[in-house]
């Protein structure tokens, strides 16, 4: 099982559990998505809080399970795309409680929430290019300044919590202890509000992004399988 989800009085929670660092595999990311999606069809859901057990929010993507194959890229480039975009658009609010760290497809995931509440000490990262991949920064660039999310692209070194609260990217920086319960407690205001306005308001502040999310993403991954492929057939300089 990747995850669990409960919902009650209007929240839905979904925990991932992918251990031991909570990386996952193309099925991994597949199951995500229809999870994400099946949320779509829950009219008694009004929001979401999206959280990791375990070491850590979320790893990224399992390099391991991928072997340095550049034929295992194109199914996880679109397991991971269909997983992303999944959460991007869909039609509640999301809260991400990041604890840990959320690395490479795992800072995409909280960048692609409405919402990031941290545990102190938690390290938000791009490491892709420490392992030949490219990834993450248009997700990233939805929460944090554009010359923040070069510097970590190019060196793959990680920003704290408290570095993302001072550059606006999380709401709020708790201690570890406390991090459900204040995500749960933001998740309960908001479910107070209406359904449909809720959605609409989703729906709202989607649309007039000044990026289109999904086609930046699908144009990044294309240099994730090109860096790959090239590293296998010619040395770096």
């Amino acid at each position: 099982m990747y995850y669990e989800l409960n919902c009650e009085g209007g929240i839905a929670e979904l925990v991932l559990k992918s251990p031991p660092a909570n990386a996952f595999d193309p099925d991994g990311f597949r199951a995500l998505a229809a999870a994400f999606r099946g949320l779509e069809e829950r009219d008694d859901v009004k929001v979401l809080v999206l959280r990791g057990e375990g070491r850590g929010f979320c790893a990224g993507i399992d390099v391991k399970k991928m072997g340095g194959d550049p034929s295992s890229i194109p199914a996880m480039n679109r397991a991971f795309f269909d997983a992303v975009k999944a959460l991007h658009v869909l039609r509640i609010p999301v809260i991400a409680a990041v604890h840990g760290y959320a690395l490479g497809a795992g800072l995409a995931l909280a960048g692609a929430c409405d919402i990031i509440i941290g545990a102190e000490g938690a390290k938000f990262g791009l490491p892709e290019i420490n392992v030949g991949l490219l990834g993450g920064a248009s997700h990233a660039l939805r929460v944090l300044p554009l010359t923040k999310v070069r510097q970590m692209y190019y060196t793959g070194e990680p920003i704290t919590s408290e570095e993302m609260y001072r550059l606006g990217a999380a709401e709020k920086v708790v201690p570890l202890e406390m991090l459900r319960d204040e995500a749960m407690a933001l998740a309960a205001r908001i479910a107070e509000k209406d359904g449909r306005g809720l959605r609409f308001a989703k729906e709202a502040l989607n649309g007039i992004e000044p990026v289109d999310l999904e086609k930046n993403y699908r144009y990044e991954q294309g240099f994730t399988f090109e860096i790959t492929y090239l590293k296998n057939i010619a040395p770096s300089t």
